[in-house]
């Protein structure tokens, strides 16, 4: 089943941030948008993300994990920006 990169990198910063909201901000995304991307997951993997009614979030052993993974690809994400930018800026290459 393929899933979406950035959507692994929405789950993390979900969990990094402690809900929602706060991941929304700091991706600077909409909640609402946050939410559909997890409802979706979810229905997509038959499996809930979090546990239902547990305020605040607390992320499912297979969010935690797919967190992980997120995490991973943002910060390959963020070291191919850097490389780019050093080999385009001439300091680099």
């Amino acid at each position: 089943m393929y899933i979406d990169p950035n959507h692994l990198r929405i789950l993390a910063a979900i969990v990094d941030s402690g809900g929602l909201s706060e991941g929304a901000a700091a991706l600077n995304k909409s909640q609402p948008s946050l939410s559909r991307t997890v409802a979706m997951l979810e229905s997509r993997l038959g499996s809930r993300l979090f546990e239902k009614g547990i305020r605040p979030l607390r992320p499912t052993e297979l969010c935690l994990s797919l967190a992980e993974q997120g995490r991973v690809i943002g910060q390959a994400s963020e070291a191919a920006r850097i490389a780019a930018e050093l080999y385009s800026g001439g300091k680099a290459g």
